[in-house]
């Protein structure tokens, strides 16, 4: 570990055994931010010597939750992620059922404000949470770079007073995966990012819940066909399919298959953007 990545990590040991000493609660998404944070927590949780004589470890060990959404906007992979990571690391989860029902009717217009509108919704629930659980500090794993591209569900986060230490801390991306590895925490220190499907429409078009079930398995096909790192845009009535472009050949070499597996999900034109695999493509 280089000296400035060692720097972040003890600041950002500092920080959450600070948080924990009150109660903390992590939204851990399932991916490689929120994941790095459920590790470094569970890492304090289990080395007994930087307690003081004050907090035991059983009394932090009740301190700490993860909690993670189930929602439509989320692939079901995540969840599984988020189980499994908590239960290798042996830390209290906690799955929010997010009823789309009972969310805001903006919300399906899907505007440029849509991550704000469904952030504010949904952490609204975990407050809730907290304070059943007498939790006073909830953490995300909000990280540096995305301080500097649009991010309307940063917004949310400040009015509701959540927490970012990894980007309270200056840790970027590469640095997370860095550290990430570092810990040995292998199921999620390669792991691609997982957006909300909401990004696979453009802004305006209405979030119909049964045409993200419908773009989440055609994803999942993809990936099962060695496209861990994909995104299935829909621009009605055209599938315009993003991946690396050094797996170009690949996906061709697959083509027929591809093809027939996608328009079985009711979709009609299938094309490869040959700009590749970028992340905010709707946002461009």
């Amino acid at each position: 570990m280089n000296s400035e990545l060692k720097i972040k990590y003890n600041t950002l040991l500092s920080l959450i055994l600070e948080y924990l000493q009150n109660g903390l609660c992590l939204a851990l998404s399932g991916g490689v931010d929120s994941g790095l944070l459920a590790g470094v927590t569970a890492r304090l949780l289990q080395n007994k010597t930087v307690y003081t004589k004050t907090f035991a470890l059983n009394f932090f060990k009740n301190k700490f939750y993860a909690v993670t959404f189930k929602t439509p906007l989320y692939s079901d992979e995540e969840i599984f992620a988020a189980k499994k990571l908590c239960k290798e690391l042996k830390i209290n989860h906690f799955v929010i059922p997010v009823d789309m029902e009972k969310m805001p009717k903006a919300l399906f217009k899907n505007p440029k404000d849509r991550c704000f509108i469904c952030k504010k919704a949904m952490f609204k629930n975990v407050i809730k949470f907290c304070k059943e659980k007498k939790l006073c500090t909830i953490i995300d794993g909000t990280n540096f770079d995305d301080l500097s591209v649009y991010r309307p569900g940063k917004k949310a986060l400040e009015e509701l007073n959540i927490k970012s230490p990894l980007a309270e801390c200056g840790f970027t991306k590469n640095e997370i995966r860095s550290l990430a590895e570092e810990l040995e925490l292998n199921s999620i220190a390669k792991k691609p990012s997982a957006p909300c499907f909401a990004t696979r429409l453009p802004y305006g078009t209405f979030l119909d819940i049964p045409l993200l079930k419908k773009i989440e398995e055609s994803e999942k096909f993809l990936h099962k066909s060695g496209f861990a790192e994909c995104r299935i845009r829909f621009h009605n009535p055209v599938v315009r399919i993003e991946i690396p472009e050094n797996l170009f050949t690949e996906f061709l070499e697959q083509k027929k298959k591809i093809i027939s597996k996608i328009k079985s999900k009711g979709f009609k034109y299938i094309t490869l953007d040959i700009e590749g695999l970028r992340s905010g493509s709707m946002d461009e």
